[in-house]
């Protein structure tokens, strides 16, 4: 679904505004057709902050927090999950 908005002759902003409007019913059946869940997309935009973050020095607390985890080990088995590797060792190679 994000690759078809991307390639539309929509504004990105057009595209996040339709995006937003949709019914919970119509964003799952889009989200079907593209063979994916909201919480998978959730989950690969947190990766990618992640990435970033780690990539810039930030300390594993710190986006752990910045990316709303409550514990450090949460965000530490999620990453593990998205990514098959800890934090800190993506961090130490960064």
């Amino acid at each position: 679904m994000c690759s078809r908005m991307a390639s539309s002759n929509r504004s990105p902003c057009a595209a996040r505004v339709h995006v937003v409007l949709m019914a919970t019913r119509t964003l799952h059946r889009h989200l079907a057709a593209e063979d994916t869940t909201f919480r998978l997309l959730v989950g690969e935009v947190r990766g990618a902050l992640a990435e970033g973050m780690l990539s810039h020095r930030m300390t594993v607390a710190e986006v752990a927090e910045r990316l709303g985890y409550a514990e450090v080990a949460s965000f530490s088995h999620a990453f593990k999950r998205w990514k098959g590797t800890p934090p800190s060792a993506y961090r130490a190679r960064a």
